[in-house]
C-alpha cells in the first residue's frame, strides 16, 4: 500500500537541501536582527551621553543666574581646573568634576565658558561641554548661550 503512494509521484518529508536552505535563511534573519539590536544598544549610550551634556550645561547655567553678581567669575576655558573659594568658584569645581566624574559624568568631559557683552549691558555667555562618544575619535560638543541680566 505504500508502495503505491511513493509510485503516484508524491514526496512526503523533506530533504536535506531544503532544511539547509531554511537553516540559511534563517541564520541571516537573526543576525539582521543581532545587528540591529547592537546599533539600538549603542544609539542608546550617545543619547544618554548627550542628555547628560544638556543637564549639565543648564545645571551652570542655573548657578550663575543665581549668582548673577558674580557670573563674570565663571569665565573659564577647557582643560582648566577651578580653583578658590568664592561661590563662582565653588560652583565651577563642582561643574567640573561632574563632567568627568563616572557614571553621571561625560566620558573625557570636559566643558568650557566664554563671556560677552551685549548692547544692553547685560552679559552672554557661551557654554560649550564636549565629551568623547563610542567609535568617534574626534570630541562631541553642545554648545548653549545663555544671557545674564544683572539685577543688583
Amino acid at each position: 500500500m505504500n508502495r503505491n503512494l511513493y509510485a503516484a509521484g508524491k514526496q512526503c518529508g523533506l530533504t536535506l537541501v531544503e532544511i539547509l536552505v531554511t537553516t540559511v535563511v534563517l541564520s541571516v534573519g537573526l543576525l539582521g536582527i543581532a545587528a540591529l539590536q547592537l546599533t539600538s544598544l549603542k544609539n542608546s549610550v550617545d543619547s544618554n551621553s548627550r542628555s547628560k551634556a544638556i543637564w549639565l550645561v543648564h545645571n551652570i547655567e542655573d548657578r550663575m543666574r543665581a549668582n548673577s553678581a558674580q557670573s563674570s567669575s565663571y569665565v573659564i576655558t577647557m582643560g582648566a581646573i577651578a580653583t578658590g573659594n568664592t561661590a563662582a568658584a565653588q560652583d565651577l569645581i563642582a561643574w567640573k568634576n561632574d563632567l568627568s566624574t563616572q557614571p553621571t559624568g561625560l566620558p573625557n568631559g570636559d566643558g568650557s565658558i566664554r563671556e560677552s557683552t551685549l548692547a544692553s549691558g547685560n552679559k552672554l555667555y557661551t557654554i560649550t561641554v564636549q565629551w568623547a562618544e563610542r567609535d568617534n575619535a574626534t570630541p562631541v560638543s553642545f554648545i548653549s548661550q545663555t544671557e545674564v541680566a544683572r539685577y543688583y
